[in-house]
């Protein structure tokens, strides 16, 4: 069943163009042109429509401005009224009235365009938004003020900004009397709590509320590491025994299983969930399903109290929302008076995340994972084995083990349409169509890319494991308890977990991480908990980590709560061998931000402050100290090992501090010693010079080996330096510098080859964990033989794309097959020249830095720049696809290996209407099955249609709802209407 909502656009305007513009923008053809290949001009450069756009789900906010407007359409409604439009823009481009379609898919561009919200992406100097943080800027005459930005945009360096007009009125809506009661706040926190209003959700029904407190529990004694600061500001690690005191649900709540049946069908599921992830005004956090009436009788217990001492019969109560769930609790006496705010406002509920159906039976999981676990080289060959022996069947040229790796997994109840619907590339849609399509040159480059791919991403630690992400839950036994006044034990003793998929599984140990992970202490294996208790009270959560309140798991998981954070558990014997529970927990003092009063210009000065997140750059720092710690695991250098270990304990405070920057803390900074030489001066003595010595080979220099593989031009470089020493060793030594580096009986003057390649490397190539399992998947060759016969032979390179010889042999023209090899020269000109800049402009001087988002962002702007170049030609020339791939086939003899991608890419999805129909097959899940892949079972299901005209239907009718054969023109003459009413009143 689909999602019975809209998706809705906004700009992105780098806060660059806002100055540079004055901040004051004009752009007259800014909203006419709504199109993503359309060209708008911004003062004096020129930007494509896509790369102003963000498309955004439906929100309080979104709904609010519809109010203003005077539309009290609900979503179901605004859906309905979409889908009926791009129905009839179906209708009439297949009647040929091209000019009416156009008309009625500008205005679906207009209905899903929120014109008054714009949200700025700081893309370069802070310093820009403080032009305009305060006083706003101007689109069109259209005055912009900020308006909010939550944790997840500052994060990306975005605020979001509305037009003047509506802010006031919209802000004293979604504060809901907040202003009445204060005027002061943690502005960090306020700025969180009220851009929950911009969170994406899923639209439900308002349930009825009992406000429930927290409930709190003691760890005595426990041992940790805590982090202090000498008067000069150093850190340094002392053992301690601390009391512990844990908010046991921080951030959860309970939803009662029938009201969450009917939450699922508001939300148009076929199942129900047992985590909503809920919003509302200054309400956030995840809803379990759990029973709390039947809890409640079993417990001779009828009624319960609110956190204001207001008594309800607890069957009047659909949802027990926690104080830590309800960010403004303390300002209001009753639930009562909050929703009289919010039903004076017209405020809804929404559930922005849940769990899905079933959880997956393997995960992949990542480096920082596993460079934390301690494993040998028989454990690594172990731990990969799963992933190895995947990615050779895939390699294989098997057509099953192709289409599961193409389709992934599919349940059996799959039928064509909703296969066709899900598939996101040109590839998957043709070979859905027609499976013979695994034989065409195209598709089988990219199946092979893939796969090559997808192996070098194994060798950064994308390996499989058993498990999979779940929502953490905190014991609901023990928060019911609580809430119902009853003694909190919960269910769960120290150290155990309880969850549907490993309890149904057999499971007894399972390692559960959390990202961003820094120290090997994080790894938690945690017993999985049997009980016939526990197998009924948690009946309804069928997906969920449910964690002990009687322990430090949430420490050890880069302090976690239940607000909806999710968890990796897996029972690899490899994780829970190399993990190192027995080291403390590490924590440290967190300070307090102060309330301060809440303007625009104090709230956007806070917001500032967490622009420019650095958690990535320091999580890559623990992973380079992981890298070189080797170095000095030897006799004599106890002291720097020990150090650069303490280093890594220490990152924790510096990843949390960044974390919490957002919450308006102070910007953390790496150590000037871990990162900066010490000068040797000619006046230094003896000691002085070994001491700066043993100092400078700890500064961070260089990316670990393994790294190579998620850098494209640090790859190349590396490739060069590796050529240059192979090189050298050839012509010096006769030998491989591979066979040279692993000879026993090296002479001196071959160590002092190995020595020069070991300091001039651009990578740290130690044996750590990391550097070890990429080595150890380096050295298997899995032979792809996707794109060979069965000899081992490469296959010829054909096309099976239709040529339409028939259609326009005849009408051969000289000037038209030039049109479309002028294209072809610049297609393959122009993507290596794309590739070729996009690899020189990369900046990796800092080895903390994260370049790879900043590539793939350059490349396929610039890809996608190149393709709507080409495929506006063959607008300007009048070119029918069937046309452009007759003089592709006429092309393509004439060239010793013609790229066909030229033409999957210049027609995009248009090429599929124009593949021939075939069988289709699609791999299902069947217990019964043959074949096995990743713990699951599969057999192939015929889903081929019985004509053409059914598949093209399907194809046609996958983005609607409805059967019309007819035009609305009553439709059609209420669009043309309203626009010439804009049109009078000069909007």
């Amino acid at each position: 069943m689909p999602v019975v909502q809209n998706l809705y656009k906004i700009f992105k305007l780098p806060a660059s163009v806002i100055v540079k513009n004055n901040c004051d923008i004009q752009s007259p053809n800014l909203y006419s042109r709504l199109r993503d290949d359309s060209i708008v001009t911004i003062g004096s450069d020129e930007f494509r429509i896509g790369d102003l756009v963000v498309s955004i789900g439906d929100n309080l906010i979104f709904q609010q401005l519809r109010y203003l407007h005077n539309d009290y359409r609900d979503h179901k409604e605004l859906f309905s009224y979409v889908i009926k439009l791009r129905n009839n823009v179906h209708i009439y481009k297949k009647q040929g009235k091209y000019k009416e379609a156009h008309v009625l898919e500008q205005h679906i561009s207009e209905v899903l365009f929120v014109k008054d919200i714009i949200n700025v992406v700081v893309d370069g100097k802070k310093s820009d938004f403080h032009q305009f943080r305060s006083t706003g800027f101007t689109v069109n005459g259209v005055k912009y003020v900020y308006l909010c930005s939550g944790s997840g945009q500052i994060r990306r360096n975005t605020a979001t900004f509305v037009n003047e007009a509506y802010r006031e009125t919209l802000v004293k809506t979604l504060n809901c009397g907040l202003e009445e009661k204060t005027s002061e706040f943690v502005l960090a926190k306020y700025s969180a709590y009220f851009a929950l209003a911009f969170s994406s959700i899923l639209w439900v029904r308002t349930p009825r509320v009992c406000i429930i407190k927290d409930f709190f529990h003691t760890l005595p004694q426990e041992p940790v590491d805590f982090i202090s600061h000498d008067e000069n500001g150093k850190a340094f690690i002392t053992e301690r025994q601390m009391d512990l005191e844990l908010n046991c649900a921080d951030g959860q709540g309970l939803i009662d299983p029938e009201f969450a049946k009917l939450w699922a069908q508001d939300m148009c599921l076929t199942y129900v969930p047992c985590s909503f992830v809920a919003r509302s005004c200054f309400i956030k956090g995840n809803l379990a399903t759990f029973d709390f009436k039947e809890f409640a009788k079993a417990n001779n217990i009828t009624t319960i109290k609110d956190r204001w001492g207001v008594e309800y019969n607890i069957d009047d109560i659909d949802v027990l929302l926690s104080e830590s769930q309800f960010k403004t609790a303390k300002y209001y006496n009753s639930w009562a008076e909050y929703q009289k705010y919010a039903t004076e406002g017209n405020i809804h509920w929404g559930v922005a995340r849940y769990n899905k159906r079933y959880d997956e039976e393997y995960v992949l999981s990542n480096y920082q994972y596993i460079q934390a676990l301690s494993l040998s080289d028989e454990d690594i060959t172990g731990l990969i084995k799963p992933t190895i022996e995947w990615l050779k069947d895939i390699c294989s040229g098997d057509p099953l083990a192709t289409m599961l790796f193409t389709f992934g997994n599919k349940s059996s109840g799959v039928q064509y349409t909703s296969l066709y619907a899900s598939a996101q590339t040109s590839v998957t849609k043709a070979l859905i169509k027609n499976i013979d399509f695994l034989k065409d040159c195209y598709v089988q480059q990219k199946i092979y890319s893939n796969i090559a791919e997808t192996i070098d991403h194994a060798k950064i630690g994308k390996i499989w494991v058993h498990g999979n992400y779940q929502f953490m839950i905190s014991d609901p036994v023990a928060q019911c308890q609580a809430a119902l006044g009853l003694p909190s034990d919960g269910l769960l003793k120290r150290d155990e977990i309880w969850s549907h998929f490993w309890t149904t599984r057999g499971a007894k140990v399972v390692d559960l991480c959390r990202s961003p992970m820094i120290d090997v202490h994080e790894h938690n294996p945690s017993n999985v908990h049997y009980s016939d208790d526990a197998a009924y009270w948690y009946r309804y959560l069928t997906s969920g980590i449910i964690f002990s309140t009687h322990d430090t798991a949430t420490f050890r998981a880069e302090d976690a709560d239940f607000d909806g954070d999710i968890v990796l558990s897996t029972d690899n014997p490899y994780f829970i061998k190399g993990a190192h529970k027995d080291h403390n927990i590490i924590t440290y003092e967190k300070g307090l931000a102060v309330p301060e009063k809440m303007t625009v210009p104090n709230i956007t000065k806070t917001v500032s402050k967490g622009f420019g997140t650095g958690v990535g750059g320091f999580s890559n720092t623990a992973t380079i100290l992981y890298s070189m710690a080797p170095m000095f695991d030897k006799p004599g250098r106890e002291d720097q090992y020990n150090e650069i270990m303490l280093r890594i304990k220490l990152l924790r405070e510096i990843v949390g501090q960044e974390i919490d920057r957002i919450k308006g803390a102070d910007k953390p900074s790496l150590p000037k010693e871990w990162k900066t030489v010490e000068k040797i001066l000619p006046t230094d003595s003896q000691d002085e010079i070994i001491r700066k010595m043993r100092a400078n080979s700890m500064v961070i220099r260089k990316k670990p080996y393994f790294f190579r593989y998620l850098y494209p031009e640090l790859n190349q470089r590396f490739k060069e330096f590796e050529y240059s020493y192979n090189q050298v060793s050839r012509d010096t030594f006769g030998i491989k510098f591979k066979k040279l580096l692993s000879k026993e009986d090296k002479t001196e003057e071959e160590r002092d080859l190995v020595r020069k390649y070991q300091k001039y490397s651009p990578l740290t190539t130690t044996p750590c964990t990391m550097n070890r399992l990429c080595k150890a998947i380096e050295d298997i060759d899995f032979d792809i033989k996707f794109m060979k016969d069965r000899h081992g032979n490469k296959r010829p390179q054909a096309s099976m794309l239709p040529t339409f010889t028939y259609k326009y042999a005849d009408l051969f023209s000289e000037d038209r097959l030039a049109i479309v090899k002028d294209m072809y020269k610049t297609y393959t000109s122009r993507k290596q020249m794309t590739r070729l800049h996009a690899m020189s402009d990369m900046l990796y001087s800092d080895p903390t830095v994260h370049s790879d988002e900043v590539y793939d962002k350059y490349y396929k702007s610039s890809h996608d720049a190149l393709i709507m170049s080409l495929q506006t030609k063959l607008v300007d020339f009048k070119m029918s696809g069937e046309e452009f791939l007759f003089y592709c086939g006429y092309l393509a003899p004439k060239y010793k290996s013609f790229n066909w991608g030229f033409a999957w890419n210049v027609l995009g999805d248009q090429v599929i209407k124009l593949i021939p129909r075939g069988e289709s097959y699609c791999p299902i899940q069947d217990p019964d099955g043959e074949y096995e892949y990743l713990g699951l079972k599969y057999s192939l299901k015929d889903l081929s249609p019985d004509s053409d005209e059914e598949v093209q239907d399907i194809i046609d009718a996958v983005d609607t709802l409805f059967e019309e054969e007819l035009p609305d023109e009553e439709l059609l003459n209420a669009v043309l209407q309203n626009q010439a009413r804009k049109e009078e009143k000069g909007q």
